[in-house]
């Protein structure tokens, strides 16, 4: 059967093409990837996004906060990992593995912190800061709204965290954390079309052969 079936055209991007994408999205927008209270990051800049504190009675300015995504890597249907992925794609899904590092400030004190470690960036009194780095595990889908695609992240695995009860309340915080985060990476459709020809799609996004793929019409 021809690859476009019944359609005028047929584009798919391959897992190693779509890693270099998001290596390329990260490395240019990397605000997409680290977020901070206005202790970390007072107002949004190319590396970092500002957000609010968590607000709480006591707490001047609130609890300030910062999370920062490192590494991301997806693998697209059928696993490529041999077997060693904690979470592996199934038929049409993808899986995606990651670092995430959490800071608090535990405290008032300087803005200077870098946000990706948790570590003083300048001198003089610093306040105390607890950090920590998990390595996270995603099952996903990929989706569309008929311009470009998109990923959700559907489950999440961390491990090594202790009581599991603790593990499911972060692990729904970094799933929701994650796929507010992947919003901001989508592939626009007409980037798959050809000089003047426009695509518009009419079947897909679909995951199969380690590849993203769309049908369209021209």
């Amino acid at each position: 059967m021809s690859l476009t079936q019944i359609h005028d055209v047929f584009a798919s991007v391959h897992e190693d093409g779509l890693n270099d994408l998001i290596e390329a999205f990260y490395k240019s927008r990397t605000r997409n990837f680290i977020y901070g209270t206005p202790d970390f990051a007072p107002s949004t800049t190319a590396t970092i996004t500002s957000i609010p504190a968590i607000s709480f009675p006591g707490i001047p300015g609130g609890i300030q906060f910062a999370v920062a995504f490192r590494k991301p890597v997806v693998d697209l249907h059928p696993d490529s990992s041999g077997g060693s992925a904690v979470l592996p794609p199934q038929a049409g899904q993808f899986s995606l593995s990651a670092n995430v590092i959490l800071v608090v400030l535990c405290g008032g004190g300087k803005r200077d912190i870098d946000p990706t470690h948790g570590k003083p960036t300048g001198t003089g009194t610093v306040p105390k800061v607890e950090h920590t780095e998990l390595e996270i595990h995603v099952r996903g889908s990929i989706t569309s709204d008929g311009s470009s695609i998109g990923f959700q992240a559907e489950e999440i695995e961390i491990v090594d965290i202790c009581p599991e009860s603790l593990e499911s309340v972060i692990e729904c915080m970094m799933r929701m954390i994650l796929n507010a985060a992947l919003q901001n990476i989508r592939i626009p459709i007409p980037s798959l079309s050809l000089d003047a020809f426009s695509l518009t799609l009419t079947q897909g996004p679909t995951i199969e052969q380690d590849q993203v793929k769309v049908w369209g019409v021209i």
